[in-house]
């Protein structure tokens, strides 16, 4: 990759890359009851979530899971005190 910083492909790299398309369908459910647009293909809630992690991962770390818990915590607890699903 000439030019451009590499990054390692460590365990947290290999777990948020290989998700695939069909675990986000309840996180897709959860993020437009919150307000969220994504669209309703497996591979566009895949791309949004691998994305959002892939994000949390070069801001946090290791500790991007323990972000990513505290977002959908947050999600559930919005959706609950609105009187929606949770």
């Amino acid at each position: 990759m000439s030019g451009l910083e590499e990054l390692a492909l460590t365990d947290n790299l290999k777990f948020i890359l290989g998700r695939p398309c069909f675990m986000f369908i309840g996180l897709a459910s959860l993020w437009r009851k919150t307000g969220d647009h994504i669209e309703t293909q497996a591979e566009s809630e895949q791309a949004y979530f691998i994305h959002l992690m892939l994000n949390l991962y070069l801001k946090h770390g290791a500790g991007w899971g323990d972000e990513f818990k505290n977002m959908i915590d947050d999600r559930k607890a919005t959706l609950q005190s609105t009187g929606g699903e949770g």
